[in-house]
């Protein structure tokens, strides 16, 4: 079932003219053993992550790293619109104060 509905969005991101990415939250976790941010913790003990917000400039990084990913595989795309929630905003002035 969520073997379909990955390639279902692999083949609707092929053909998309316009893509809008947005950002609920800048909040990652990393995996200590293996100092990696990780997509799900749920079912692991606490102890074993740690939670950060991304700064402005791992943030910007990590919305490159996706247009790139996604132009990769539809570089037929006449424009790429990116929405970033205030998320982004937010962190930008907590660094600034």
């Amino acid at each position: 079932m969520m073997a379909a509905s990955v390639l279902s969005g692999h083949e609707t991101l092929k053909c998309a003219s316009v893509v809008f990415l947005t950002l609920g939250t800048t909040r990652v976790f990393r995996h200590l053993a293996s100092d990696r941010i990780v997509a799900n913790c749920h079912k692991q003990p606490a102890k074993e992550f740690e939670s950060r917000c991304l700064g402005f400039d791992e943030t910007v990084a990590v919305l490159a790293e996706c247009i790139e990913l996604i132009r990769g595989f539809n570089p037929r795309q006449e424009s790429f619109l990116q929405l970033v929630l205030c998320a982004i905003s937010n962190q930008a002035l907590m660094e600034i104060n």
